[in-house]
């Protein structure tokens, strides 16, 4: 999954998830990005399964792509706790380092940031 697919599934999950349908609108302001990208976008990740699109063309998420968005909600989680607690970045640095860490944080570094928060021993050391 792309940098640019993980932020729709976020957005998506933090809008409505499963639950609600997600007018494009409201994904474009939430992204800030024009209409016609989010249609472009939700093309393509309902042709990889993991959106679903109602006749006015609002998302829900697929089974699929739940799973992905509760992954990312935890990374991003895990990645916000490691930033407060371990490296004390300021709160109002806090926001964009999470944006820019959460992306990009593989499944092994999320296991050694957990680890780290846990006290525990670093898995990968």
């Amino acid at each position: 999954m792309s940098a640019a697919e993980r932020r729709y599934v976020e957005a998506i999950g933090r809008l409505g998830g499963d639950d609600e349908p997600v007018p494009v609108g409201a994904l474009a302001r939430e992204l800030g990005v024009r209409p016609p990208s989010v249609s472009e976008m939700l093309a393509r990740l309902a042709s990889e399964g993991t959106v679903r699109r109602d006749a006015q063309g609002a998302a829900r998420l697929t089974a699929k792509g739940q799973r992905h968005a509760d992954e990312l909600a935890g990374r991003r989680e895990v990645v916000e706790r490691f930033l407060v607690e371990v490296m004390r970045v300021r709160t109002e640095d806090l926001p964009a380092e999470v944006d820019r860490l959460a992306g990009v944080t593989s499944p092994g570094l999320e296991a050694r940031m957990r680890a780290a928060l846990a006290g525990g021993h670093d898995p990968g050391a």
